[in-house]
């Protein structure tokens, strides 16, 4: 992180999982995809929104004092939730969820003026009712190549070098291939459910 010029970090999920006897927020609900569950040594928390913008205004303070030159920039996902622990449908945490999230990304922003953070609007881009039943899939969940496009496309003119700033800019926008498969947190969830249905 020292020597990175830029860090994108998106924001998905306010449900989390912690570990009791350490404190750490876990990177996956235990059981679901990975390890196994155990009542009495993890904990449930649904961040507030003072909860996101503290962790935030922390880690943009942490960031500074690794790498003074860092730009930051935010995104918010916009696949919505597919369970719940709390006793509303899904439907209802995701709007708690993305509504908590983009909030505190701007009460983050405001605090940080000092500091190189902008935010990125591919949440508002993708689940804009305009063009919705175009940018996801008909499982509402997915978001299809052409939105995608979209937000690459207006990405890349909000951060990337115009032409007139020459060849030698314009590479950094070259997309390099990466041997990794990253899972989303939703998707774990979704495919120990499946597989729950399906008696495995």
């Amino acid at each position: 992180m020292a020597e990175a010029d830029v860090f994108v970090f998106t924001l998905g999920l306010t449900e989390q999982w912690i570990d009791v006897e350490s404190g750490y927020t876990l990177p996956s609900v235990p059981g679901c995809g990975h390890g196994r569950f155990e009542s009495g040594r993890y904990s449930f928390h649904n961040a507030s929104l003072s909860d996101v913008t503290q962790e935030l205004f922390s880690v943009f303070e942490l960031l500074g004092t690794l790498n003074p030159q860092l730009k930051v920039i935010l995104t918010l996902s916009p696949v919505p939730l597919v369970a719940s622990y709390e006793a509303v449908s899904a439907v209802e945490a995701t709007f708690y969820s993305k509504a908590v999230l983009r909030l505190a990304i701007s009460e983050a922003l405001s605090r940080s003026k000092k500091m190189n953070v902008s935010y990125f609007p591919s949440y508002e881009i993708v689940t804009n009712p305009h063009v919705i039943g175009t940018y996801f899939a008909k499982d509402m969940r997915a978001v299809t190549d052409a939105g995608l496009e979209s937000v690459m496309s207006q990405f890349k003119r909000r951060y990337f070098a115009s032409p007139a700033e020459g060849p030698a800019r314009r590479e950094v926008a070259t997309e390099q291939p990466m041997d990794i498969d990253p899972a989303c947190e939703e998707e774990n969830v979704w495919m120990a459910y499946m597989g729950k249905i399906a008696g495995k």
